[in-house]
């Protein structure tokens, strides 16, 4: 069983966020070879802008969006979901998110059922342990239909070696353009670290170098 919190605030030129998260999860065992994991998440969010955006020379005034910042707007929002793993090899999850919002989205649509499944996440992988080459390959498909986003499908392949103390992975991402993905890290008793590097296809790359991510973790459980 899990509990997490989130806080999370940004500025962005004029524009502030808040949100504000909290989530529950629990694990349990449905035979002793295939374990289950359901989770819910809720969610608080506010965009805000000050009122002296108004005096701005570019803004040309009753736009809906801008008053509604203004005036701080706020919404609720709530996801579910479930994990899954069977026999240590296959894995899979499947969440849906912004269950109120999409709701909300059309009023006037009497498929309460239909609106709050519309966005969702799904992902399927298999686990390969070669244990005479102390090898863990992982294939793995990942598809996202999210709220005002493009459709995505993330085909990814990661391998670990010597107990899991290298990885290394790729990740061709389908969708909004396209993007590959690198993964490499190391795991030293309870420390791990992670490094990954991710290009974009689209026309914006050519101004950018692409993202870089450095994990750093630390399982108190573990052990040497």
């Amino acid at each position: 069983m899990g509990l997490g919190v989130v806080l999370f605030t940004e500025n962005a030129a004029s524009l502030t966020r808040y949100r504000g998260q909290l989530s529950y999860g629990f694990n349990f065992l449905v035979k002793e070879d295939f374990r289950l994991g359901i989770g819910l998440s809720t969610e608080f969010h506010q965009e805000r802008l000050p009122a002296s955006v108004r005096d701005n020379e570019l803004y040309e005034g009753s736009d809906p969006v801008v008053e509604d910042r203004i005036d701080g707007a706020q919404w609720f929002d709530a996801s579910m979901g479930i994990i899954g793993d069977y026999q240590n090899r296959v894995f899979f999850g499947l969440s849906t998110t912004n269950m109120v919002r999409a709701r909300l989205d059309d009023v006037d649509d009497d498929s309460f059922a239909d609106e709050i499944f519309n966005y969702w996440m799904a992902q399927l992988g298999y686990r390969f342990d070669l244990k005479e080459y102390d090898v863990v390959l992982e294939p793995s498909v990942f598809l996202r239909k999210a709220r005002n986003a493009p459709f995505l499908a993330d085909i990814a392949f990661r391998a670990s070696f010597m107990e899991r103390r290298l990885t290394g992975g790729l990740l061709y991402r389908a969708g909004a353009g396209g993007q590959l993905g690198l993964l490499v890290g190391t795991r030293f008793n309870a420390f791990s670290i992670l490094y990954s590097y991710n290009i974009g296809f689209q026309r914006f790359q050519q101004y950018s170098n692409g993202s870089h991510e450095l994990t750093l973790s630390l399982d108190f459980l573990a052990r040497p």
